[in-house]
């Protein structure tokens, strides 16, 4: 606590007399009204009144009253010889502002001579520190992430001694990555007050202000009163940003919802599933969850009967990293139903998609694999081709090279004979069964090479044969 050098002043007060006849000529009585002494000051309390009194006579008075407006006054003090004190204090005022009357009597043969007044006040010369401050829990410098009405918290000390007045919740709107204008959200609020301002990216800031007037912000920076104290320089606990976010929109399925894939695995059909993903806040999304069942109402959380599942950043789906469970789980010529909901990488989902239905097939499709011999086939040789299923309409075709059909065979026989007449070859197969369900094979690369030349045995020329003969006879 800091207290003030009092502030003196000399009033000499020579009073003439008035409406009477007296020897002296003073008058009878005064009225000395000051001007505001603490105009300007920070005061956190009215503590006293000096004075001194010459002299005052028989005959004379003196009497203060004192006034916080200069209009409305408080008390009527006896002032007697000397110098003396008057406690203020039960008053209870704060604040610069201070007058004081004095009123006097005479006979009107002598007057009372008051020398000086003194007013003393304590000045409150340390703003409050801002001891914790989080915006839904966040505390600075960390970013809130907020979907709906959140807290404000906060605690705060005042070491100058006379308290605190009040806190000053105060927001601006992101502008740029920082805050832009700041508006005083709510002058007179309390910790854990409540804000829910929309979507947006929100900046939030405290002033606390104390009973002398000094305010103080989250960032520790002064806001009134005075301009800097002992307490400087103080941790910043903001201002905090918070990002409002709204969950992102209902998935809508894409097209018919469902496209199938039924020739890439032997006896099975896979689907997958397509939806949209938009973010009100332009948030990607983060992940997804997908249902399945054969029944349209999907309870809140999934039963064992549902063929559930769940990924990353992807907008569709397809269940062929679980085949062997789709294959044991999905029945043919059967109806089903699909939801998804996404979440975006803040953390919050959507509800889920409308229910849409699809419908299983009545069968597997047909097989289109097939296999061939000799497996390396030289040009011209014939090559054997067979299905890896039989039973059904078959369309073979070479896509590359030259291949020649061979024994009677044609390109819808079953086991179609194909003789290659180029090294570099491309051969595949659609299948169709009775109810039309087709499909059609990879093409498969066949290399045909050229056959080895052929050679026969040459008996030895007639001369040679004969030279033979000629040294045979000699060495008999």
């Amino acid at each position: 606590m800091f207290i003030k050098p009092k502030i003196l002043i000399l009033i000499v007060l020579m009073f003439l007399g008035c409406g009477l006849t007296v020897q002296a000529g003073y008058y009878t009585s005064g009225i000395l009204t000051s001007a505001n002494l603490l105009s300007g000051r920070t005061v956190t309390s009215i503590d006293f009144f000096a004075y001194t009194v010459t002299s005052i006579p028989g005959g004379t008075g003196l009497r203060a009253q004192f006034s916080q407006d200069g209009s409305s006054w408080s008390g009527s003090y006896n002032l007697s010889a000397g110098a003396h004190i008057i406690n203020l204090s039960p008053l209870n005022w704060s604040g610069p502002n201070f007058y004081y009357k004095i009123i006097f009597t005479s006979d009107g043969s002598a007057t009372p001579v008051l020398d000086e007044i003194a007013v003393s006040y304590t000045n409150d010369d340390i703003a409050p520190t801002v001891n914790a401050f989080a915006v839904n829990g966040t505390s600075y410098p960390s970013v809130a992430n907020i979907n709906s009405a959140f807290p404000i918290t906060w605690s705060a000390s005042d070491a100058g001694g006379w308290g605190i007045n009040h806190y000053e919740i105060w927001r601006a709107q992101d502008s740029g990555g920082a805050p832009g204008s700041w508006i005083n959200l709510y002058p007179n609020a309390f910790s854990g007050q409540t804000d829910n301002p929309g979507p947006g990216i929100w900046w939030y800031g405290l002033h606390v202000i104390d009973n002398a007037g000094n305010c103080i912000t989250e960032a520790g920076t002064h806001c009134g009163g005075v301009s800097s104290d002992s307490f400087d320089v103080r941790i910043v606990r903001g201002p905090i940003k918070a990002v409002y976010n709204t969950a992102p929109n209902k998935p809508v399925k894409v097209g018919d919802g469902e496209t199938w894939d039924h020739c890439s695995f032997q006896d099975q059909s896979v689907p997958t599933f397509r939806w949209t993903y938009t973010d009100p806040n332009s948030d990607p999304q983060a992940s997804y969850e997908i249902r399945i069942d054969n029944n349209s109402g999907f309870p809140a959380n999934p039963d064992p009967t549902e063929f559930v599942d769940a990924g990353g950043a992807a907008t569709s789906y397809a269940p062929s990293h679980r085949l062997e469970e789709w294959s044991d789980w999905m029945d043919w010529n059967t109806n089903y139903w699909w939801i998804v909901r996404v979440k975006d990488d803040q953390g919050d989902w959507s509800s889920w998609s409308d229910p849409d239905k699809f419908e299983s097939p009545r069968h597997a499709y047909p097989w289109s694999g097939f296999t061939w011999l000799p497996e390396e086939p030289n040009q011209k040789e014939v090559v054997v081709f067979t299905p890896d299923e039989t039973g059904f309409f078959y369309l073979w075709a070479v896509t590359l090279g030259e291949g020649e059909y061979a024994d009677g065979t044609g390109p819808t026989n079953e086991e179609p004979h194909i003789s290659f007449l180029t090294s570099d070859n491309r051969v595949k197969l659609r299948t169709t069964d009775s109810d039309a369900y087709s499909c059609e094979s990879q093409e498969q690369e066949i290399s045909a090479q050229l056959p080895l030349p052929e050679y026969k045995e040459t008996p030895p020329i007639i001369w040679l044969k004969e030279a033979l003969a000629g040294l045979a006879e000699i060495f008999q």
